[in-house]
């Protein structure tokens, strides 16, 4: 079945009633919402003016489902190509990503001359190692003793 015959098809269907039951009500659930009221408080205004007993959670869904959807109408009316689309990955090769790179890390005050030398000057220092204190110690010809908390800090 080619996309043409698809598409004449399901612009033949008739649109699809809402089966919500605050449809009726969406002009002023939407305005409530716009006035920044709680979708609890607008289950409560609709069960005491309305007589429609509804939870928080209908409000909410009913209002992500039916009117956050109206908001950009374009998104929904567009027609839907039903093949599936390609994504091209740009390939960028070695070079080119290396000269991004460079490009990146240039910095007109500081020479890429001087930047090596301090590298060389820092790689050249002596490193400071300091020895982790001794916290266990084994020897298999003595028996295990505690160390007094004093001595472990």
């Amino acid at each position: 079945m080619d996309d043409d015959k698809i598409r004449d098809i399901v612009a033949s269907l008739p649109e699809k009633p809402s089966r919500s039951r605050l449809e009726p009500y969406r002009q002023l659930i939407a305005e409530l919402r716009r006035l920044g009221r709680t979708y609890r408080e607008i289950a409560h205004i609709l069960g005491e003016k309305c007589q429609l007993q509804v939870s928080a959670v209908a409000v909410h869904n009913f209002v992500r489902l039916h009117l956050r959807r109206k908001r950009n109408p374009a998104k929904r009316e567009a027609p839907r190509s039903f093949e599936r689309p390609q994504i091209r990955t740009p390939v960028v090769t070695e070079r080119e990503a290396n000269a991004n790179i460079r490009k990146r890390s240039e910095n007109p005050a500081v020479p890429d001359v001087e930047v090596r030398r301090r590298i060389e000057e820092l790689k050249r220092r002596p490193v400071e190692v300091q020895e982790p204190p001794v916290l266990f110690h084994y020897n298999p010809d003595e028996p295990w003793h505690l160390r007094p908390k004093s001595e472990k800090k």
